[in-house]
């Protein structure tokens, strides 16, 4: 599936929270929370080096959506967080300087927003 497909799946759901079980939605939110990660993590080389940044955070957007249906702001946030790292990882990783250089960008970014929540909660 590819990654544009399942931001729409995703985001297909996002209004249905109200009509399902509280029970139901907990447990279809793990299950496709589990599809998703999975996807997203096991990406092929080819299928990074062709993800541009706008695709990647259009789809985490609709995703949080998603995951509106049953968990908490902060729950979602820090998952999301996890995703976006896991894919500066990942980016780090690969064989492509592009993306290299992303991933590098990534983690600033990722350090920035860290500690300007710290910075925050004091």
């Amino acid at each position: 599936m590819t990654l544009v497909m399942l931001g729409e799946c995703t985001q297909a759901f996002g209004n249905c929270g109200p009509l399902m079980a509280p029970e139901f939605a907990a447990k279809f939110v793990d299950d496709v929370q589990q599809i998703v990660q999975h996807r997203l993590t096991t990406m092929s080389n080819l299928e990074i080096k062709e993800l541009d940044k706008d695709s990647l955070q259009r789809v985490l957007q609709q995703f949080r959506m998603f995951l509106q249906i049953a968990l908490p702001d902060n729950k979602i946030s820090e998952l999301i967080e996890k995703i976006n790292l896991s894919f500066a990882v990942r980016f780090l990783n690969t064989n492509y300087l592009e993306k290299r250089l992303q991933g590098v960008g990534e983690v600033r970014n990722i350090i920035e927003r860290v500690e300007a929540k710290s910075i925050l909660e004091r």
